[in-house]
């Protein structure tokens, strides 16, 4: 997880309005889904998210997978926050972005 802290910083110093670095805070948010740190990932995922969506024409065909990641990570937050009212909002979203 430095080296994704570390690229995160990176890319927040020289393109911190390019598509990669939203696509960098999901990945780190998601590392940290799994190690359970919950506060810390959730700004990550829903801001990198965010980000995309954003910038979905900016996305090249092969890396708009990388915005259902992120709404999954976020489905799977807030269930393990068992918040029923969110992990609804983000499965809708999901479905949004078709197949």
């Amino acid at each position: 997880m430095p080296v994704l802290r570390q690229c995160l910083a990176i890319r927040d110093k020289n393109a911190p309005t390019n598509w990669r670095a939203f696509e960098t805070r999901t990945l780190l948010g998601g590392a940290l889904l799994y190690q359970k740190k919950y506060a810390e990932a959730q700004p990550l995922l829903r801001d990198g998210y965010l980000g995309l969506k954003q910038r979905v024409d900016q996305l090249p065909l092969d890396e708009r997978s990388r915005m259902r990641d992120a709404l999954g990570w976020l489905i799977e937050l807030a269930e393990a926050w068992e918040d029923k009212e969110a992990a609804e909002k983000w499965r809708k979203e999901r479905e949004g972005l078709g197949p």
